[in-house]
């Protein structure tokens, strides 16, 4: 179009409003084009780093966690004999020894099995009272079990963690 209107200009000059016209709009469609390359480089940037930077493990931690980043047998000994760790104290509740946890497989068994199916318990270090958006029939659930301080006139050495039921 924009040839055609040049090649007319010397037979009509009337042109020249629509090739002023014409070349406004080249400029302006330029621009657009110009930003959307923009966008593009900068999403395949955006897509890129995503890929080359994986997510780091602690923002997937929880304060609610036995251990967080658990996946295999190792990772719960290592935990056990941690300089300082609750783990055995909160296995020992459960009568569970580092020989019991070192009889495991390496890898997790990927299935649960409870008996009738409804009955599924959990442990976490926080009450399910604080939260507000968790529904009154689990927080009724949940039974709190020492760990720590156990046959001690303090208070201030008591630990816990909270045993709750899944459905």
């Amino acid at each position: 179009m924009f040839r055609k209107l040049v090649a007319n200009l010397p037979f009509n000059p009337s042109l020249i409003t629509q090739l002023g016209f014409y070349a406004d709009r080249l400029r302006k469609e330029r621009a657009i084009r110009s930003l959307g390359f923009f966008f593009i480089i900068a999403s395949m940037f955006v897509q890129t780093f995503a890929v080359f930077v994986p997510p780091e493990r602690s923002l997937a931690a929880s304060n609610n966690h036995i251990i967080n980043g658990l996946k295999t047998r190792d990772d719960i000994l290592r935990a056990w004999d941690a300089a300082g760790s609750d783990i055995p104290a909160i296995y020992g509740v459960f009568g569970l020894t580092r020989d019991d946890v070192a009889a495991l497989p390496q890898n997790p068994n990927t299935t649960v099995f409870s008996g009738d199916g409804n009955d599924w318990w959990t442990i976490g270090r926080t009450s399910l009272t604080g939260y507000s958006n968790v529904d009154q029939k689990y927080k009724n659930t949940q039974i709190a079990i020492q760990y720590a301080g156990l046959n001690t006139s303090s208070t201030s050495d008591d630990r816990f963690i909270y045993h709750r039921q899944l459905r």
